[in-house]
């Protein structure tokens, strides 16, 4: 089972909590989706805690690409991220820094926010014109499955080729819920 991970901000309580609920589902894998520890009081000990995890597939959040490019036009941001300054070593900056953008596990695409960018995300609820943030992104037909023997053959429906904002997909924030 794949256990999904986004937005923990260094919250490591809350990490422990969830990581020991998702002992019992038995989750064998991780999809790790960015904002890790930055900036937070426990950046390090998040990213160990993390690193614990077997078969885990790390994406870099705007929290991580902020470490190297903080946003211009935010400059209560940078002056958070100026105060964190200096308690991650320059090498687990740029290791964070140099983590994907997306990954596609089983045919699904994960992402930090939106394919679009990393600090736009979907509203709770669909909301118009949001089909923007999906910039680039195809819906690719899935491959039919091999009927059994005798069973009635039809044929294939096309895929849809727009987006259904109901069949979004979306994981649990961790930590700091809504920053």
């Amino acid at each position: 089972m794949l256990g999904i991970l986004y937005d923990i901000h260094g919250n490591l309580d809350a990490l422990n909590a969830v990581l020991a609920d998702a002992d019992e589902t038995r989750a064998d894998r991780w999809l790790l989706g960015g904002d890790y520890g930055t900036p937070s009081p426990y950046p390090l000990e998040t990213l160990a805690r993390l690193r614990e995890l077997p078969n885990a597939t790390w994406i870099r959040g705007n929290g991580e690409r902020w470490l190297l490019e903080p946003p211009e036009d935010r400059p209560e941001v940078t002056e958070t991220y100026e105060r964190f300054r200096g308690q991650i070593p320059d090498q687990e900056v740029r290791w964070l820094y140099s983590l994907p953008p997306q990954a596609e596990l089983d045919g699904v695409l994960y992402v930090h926010g939106s394919p679009l960018a990393d600090d736009e995300s979907f509203a709770a609820e669909p909301q118009e014109g949001e089909e923007r943030l999906l910039a680039g992104v195809r819906v690719r037909p899935q491959p039919s499955p091999v009927p059994p023997p005798g069973a009635e053959r039809h044929r294939p429906r096309q895929p849809r080729q727009r987006w259904n904002a109901a069949r979004r997909r979306s994981a649990c924030a961790v930590g700091n819920v809504g920053g």
